[in-house]
């Protein structure tokens, strides 16, 4: 293992400090800023590795033979997420966006996800992959020719999606969306602020989410009682 890669490893399983992101920031490509929270994780060759003012990473996630990790302002990733990328499918090639991961300001990837990013992930403003056991993929095999390709995957501002969804290489899915739990997600969702659902995913009707996509901050209050859907 090269140097800069085992400094990488060592260091990042140290507890979230201050003192742990200026020792972070000093490997070639890497910067982290001193507001970030990045708890013990497992970083395996990453190349580039940006986390900005108030953002946060929990403990337990793996970024593995990524291009570019990008977590911007007030942003969060959460426990035990598996974020990789074939290397064989990412020349290291920022400008075409293989094997990255860029996640917007004040948005959210819970805990427990599984994130393809061979081809790319891009996630807008205010947006939450929620729940747990999401499966993104970013490239796949062409049976009829026996060949593997990648297409990344890009996920508009203020975007909802569920527990359990599945999505594949080259979907886009526009503003304001929500996707439903357990959707299957194989074409882009080009309307905005619909509900998307089903398998595969289609259109639902209207997203019903207006205050959620007007909200400024990335939290999402607990509400009341009166707040509750019904009982079916």
């Amino acid at each position: 293992m090269r140097p800069r890669n085992l400094w990488l490893l060592v260091v990042g399983l140290l507890p979230a400090s201050r003192t742990k992101n200026q020792l972070l920031s000093l490997a070639n490509g890497v910067s982290v800023s001193a507001g970030a929270h990045v708890g013990p994780i497992l970083l395996l060759t990453v190349r580039r590795f940006d986390v900005r003012a108030e953002a946060a990473i929990a403990f337990g996630s793996t970024f593995r033979n990524l291009d570019v990790v990008q977590v911007a302002e007030s942003a969060t990733i959460g426990s035990w997420n598996w974020i990789t990328a074939a290397p064989m499918f990412t020349p290291f090639n920022a400008g075409r966006g293989e094997g990255s991961l860029v996640l917007g300001a004040s948005s959210a990837i819970t805990s427990r996800h599984y994130l393809d990013c061979t081809g790319g992930i891009t996630i807008g403003r205010l947006t939450t992959v929620a729940g747990v056991r999401s499966t993104w993929f970013t490239h796949r095999i062409n049976l009829a020719e026996s060949v593997q390709f990648s297409a990344g995957i890009r996920v508009g501002d203020h975007c909802f999606t569920s527990s359990g969804v599945q999505v594949g290489p080259g979907v886009t899915v526009a503003n304001n969306s929500v996707v439903a739990m357990g959707a299957v997600v194989t074409k882009s969702l080009g309307r905005e602020g619909r509900l998307y659902g089903g398998v595969p995913a289609r259109d639902l009707g209207p997203a019903n989410n207006a205050a959620y996509a007007r909200r400024t901050v990335g939290n999402v209050d607990k509400g009341s009682d009166d707040n509750a859907p019904p009982s079916v």
